[in-house]
């Protein structure tokens, strides 16, 4: 993979992918308490979450320490003028060598835009030419129609499920469907 330093500022045609530090704890703690139930079914972080501000500070500066590390890059989902955050995506290293992981979230008051295709679009983008990965990958519970419809979106090919490999958040086993795309496939989509 090449040398790990994304842009910390990605503008779409309708939003603006900003990497998120401490000073964008207030805006993200108003998005994460809009979204907890929506987000309980998918994500485990999300089970637990009720974190003060205080907490949602000292994540996001380690999310920042990450980001400049170049070991995982988190960014804001921003309507243009900044004023709120809709949601968020990241890009992490995947479990084969060369490969990165997307995964993205938005507030359930936002949801049915595009907005989640259209900021993993731009993460595909970033990790495949600016970061070098072999190809990206989305993975995500079967159950979770609307994620695997975004990765359908933009080309990612369902490779395969794995079978009881994780539990959901309230502890029962699931399954993971793995969506890949290489930069040709995302190139010709």
């Amino acid at each position: 993979m090449r040398d790990p330093s994304p842009p910390r500022r990605i503008r779409t045609r309708r939003l603006l992918l900003r990497a998120l530090g401490p000073a964008d704890a207030p805006l993200l703690k108003r998005a994460l308490d809009a979204s907890l139930e929506h987000l309980r079914p998918w994500m485990d972080w999300a089970v637990e979450e009720a974190a003060d501000l205080a907490a949602v500070e000292t994540r996001l500066a380690l999310f920042h320490d990450r980001f400049h590390a170049g070991e995982e890059w988190s960014y804001g989902i921003f309507p243009p003028a900044e004023t709120e955050i809709l949601g968020a995506v990241g890009i992490r290293p995947g479990e084969a060598p060369g490969v990165l992981e997307i995964g993205y979230w938005l507030r359930p008051d936002v949801t049915g835009r595009g907005y989640a295709t259209e900021a993993a679009a731009a993460a595909t983008r970033v990790g495949l030419e600016q970061l070098g990965a072999r190809w990206m990958e989305i993975r995500c519970d079967p159950a979770n129609v609307r994620s695997a419809a975004v990765a359908r979106r933009l080309g990612y090919r369902h490779t395969r499920t794995l079978p009881s490999n994780a539990t959901t958040p309230d502890g029962r086993p699931r399954d993971t469907m793995v969506w890949e795309i290489t930069a040709a496939e995302f190139t010709a989509r």
